[in-house]
C-alpha cells in the first residue's frame, strides 16, 4: 500500500515538474522577440562614446551579415538617433546577435521571427532549391539562394525526410502566389542554412569577449610551457618577455630581445613571420578571446599583432593570428597582409586612423567592403583548408566576424540623440 502511494506521489511530482517546465517555456517564448537581419547592417554602440565635430557620436561596433538572429527585449523601445550622413532621423533597438555582438540596430533592417519557420542561408556557396516533385535520387533545380541575395524561404511541411516543403516569398505578388519548390534538410543539418522560428531560439546564444591577456597566468603559462618545451627557455624568462611585449614598442633593437623573440615566436610557437625581428623593429601585442554559449565557455583564443615599425614608432599591422587555447598549431588562423588583395588592402588610408592605425590592416567604410573582406575570409577558408575550413558554418561566420573585429578599422557614421 505504501509503495503503491509512493509511486503515485512520485508520479504527481513528475507531472508538476512537467507542467511547470512547459508553462516555463511557453511564458518563456512569448516573451521572447528575436529577428534576423536580412540585408546586413550595422551595430552601434549602446550610448555615444566618440567625440566628433563638436558632438559625441555612437561607436560603429561592427557589421551584421545576412541572416544573424538578433534577440530583443520586450519592453525595450526605439530610441530616436539623428544620422548627419543621411540628414534623417532613424529608429534603433538596442539588441544582442547570434554572432557575439551587443548593441543598436536600425529597426527597419530586421525581419521579426513569428510563428512562421523560415530557412535562411549562412554560408558562401549557392543552395539549390529543388522543384515540388523531385525525390530523394531524381532532384531537379528550380533555383538558388545564396547569403548575398538577402532572401529567405518559408517552410510550408517538414514531414518528408529529406526535403522541407518550401515557399520562395521573393517570388510572389499581388497578381500570383509565390513559387514553391523543396530544400534538402542536410543544408540546414550541416550548418549551410539556418531553420528558425520562435520555439528554436533559446537563451543560450553565443556571445564574444575579448581584451587583453591575463597576466597572471593562464595563456601565459600555458605558453611559457610550450616555448620551454620547444626551445628549453627559462619559464621566466618567457613570461617575462611575453608581459612586456607592449612595453617594449617598437624598441626590440637590443640583440637579447631580438633573439629572445625569435625563438619565442619562431621556434617556439612555430610563427614564420616573427623572423622579420631579425631584420625589423616589430611590435606584438598579445591578447585573448572567448566565445560563450550562453554562460558556458565553448571556445578559447589567443590573439597576436605582428605590427611592423617605422621610425621606432608603431606603423601597420602585417600579421594577425588567432589560436585556439589549447596551442595546437592545427587550429590556428593566420590573416596576413601580404595574402590580401588590392581591393581590400588598397582603401588603407593611414592618415584617416590616428593613433588606431598601427593595429588594424583594412578599413572598411560600409556593408558592401564588409562583405567583400567577410566573403574573402570565408572563400579562402572554403578553398584553401585550414583551420577555419574545419569548423561548422555557424561556427566560422562567427570567428570570420571576430577576426575582423581586430584587423579592420570600421568607418564610423555620425549618429548621435
Amino acid at each position: 500500500m505504501r509503495s503503491a502511494l509512493s509511486r503515485r506521489r512520485i508520479r504527481v511530482l513528475l507531472f508538476t515538474v512537467a507542467v511547470v517546465w512547459l508553462l516555463h517555456t511557453q511564458v518563456y517564448a512569448e516573451n521572447l522577440r528575436a529577428a534576423f537581419v536580412i540585408k546586413g547592417a550595422f551595430i552601434l554602440s549602446e550610448e555615444p562614446t566618440i567625440w566628433r565635430n563638436g558632438r559625441l557620436v555612437h561607436d560603429l561596433i561592427g557589421y551584421l551579415p545576412i541572416g544573424t538572429v538578433v534577440y530583443l527585449n520586450p519592453e525595450s523601445k526605439a530610441r530616436e538617433l539623428f544620422n548627419y550622413d543621411r540628414d534623417m532621423y532613424e529608429h534603433y533597438l538596442f539588441v544582442e546577435t547570434d554572432i557575439g555582438l551587443a548593441g543598436l540596430l536600425r529597426t527597419d533592417l530586421k525581419v521579426d521571427l513569428t510563428e512562421t519557420r523560415v530557412l535562411i542561408p549562412v554560408g558562401n556557396r549557392g543552395i539549390p532549391i529543388r522543384t515540388q516533385n523531385s525525390t530523394k535520387y531524381h532532384a531537379r533545380t528550380l533555383s538558388e539562394f545564396s547569403r548575398s541575395d538577402g532572401v529567405y524561404l518559408t517552410v510550408i511541411d517538414d514531414q518528408n525526410p529529406e526535403f522541407y516543403d518550401v515557399e520562395l516569398p521573393w517570388t510572389g505578388s499581388e497578381e500570383r502566389p509565390p513559387d514553391r519548390g523543396r530544400l534538402r534538410k542536410r543544408w540546414a543539418q550541416e550548418g549551410e542554412v539556418l531553420l528558425l522560428y520562435p520555439e528554436n531560439i533559446g537563451p543560450e546564444h553565443p556571445r564574444i569577449s575579448a581584451g587583453e591577456i591575463d597576466q597572471d597566468g593562464g595563456y601565459l603559462s600555458k605558453i611559457a610551457e610550450k616555448v620551454r618545451g620547444a626551445v628549453g627557455m627559462d619559464t621566466a624568462v618567457i613570461k617575462s618577455f611575453l608581459k612586456d611585449l607592449d612595453s617594449l614598442k617598437c624598441m626590440l633593437s637590443a640583440k637579447a630581445d631580438i633573439d629572445i623573440g625569435v625563438k619565442i615566436f619562431g621556434a617556439g610557437l612555430g610563427l614564420e613571420f616573427a623572423l622579420a625581428l631579425k631584420d625589423k623593429d616589430r611590435f606584438y601585442h598579445l591578447g585573448q578571446c572567448v566565445y560563450y554559449q550562453g554562460d558556458e565557455v565553448y571556445m578559447r583564443f589567443i590573439t597576436l599583432k605582428d605590427i611592423a615599425c617605422r621610425d621606432q614608432r608603431p606603423h601597420r599591422l602585417m600579421n594577425f593570428l588567432l589560436q585556439e587555447a589549447d596551442l595546437d598549431p592545427a587550429k590556428r588562423a593566420v590573416v596576413s597582409i601580404d595574402d590580401l588583395p588590392e581591393s581590400l588592402k588598397g582603401e588603407w588610408k593611414r592618415s584617416f586612423q590616428g593613433a588606431e592605425a598601427p593595429r588594424r590592416m583594412i578599413r572598411i567604410d560600409g556593408y558592401d567592403s564588409y562583405h567583400r573582406a567577410f566573403s574573402f575570409l570565408e572563400r579562402e577558408s572554403a578553398e584553401g583548408g585550414g583551420y577555419l575550413s574545419t569548423l561548422t558554418a555557424y561556427d566560422r561566420r562567427i570567428v570570420i566576424n571576430t577576426i575582423l573585429s581586430e584587423i579592420a578599422y570600421f568607418t564610423r557614421p555620425e549618429i548621435t540623440r
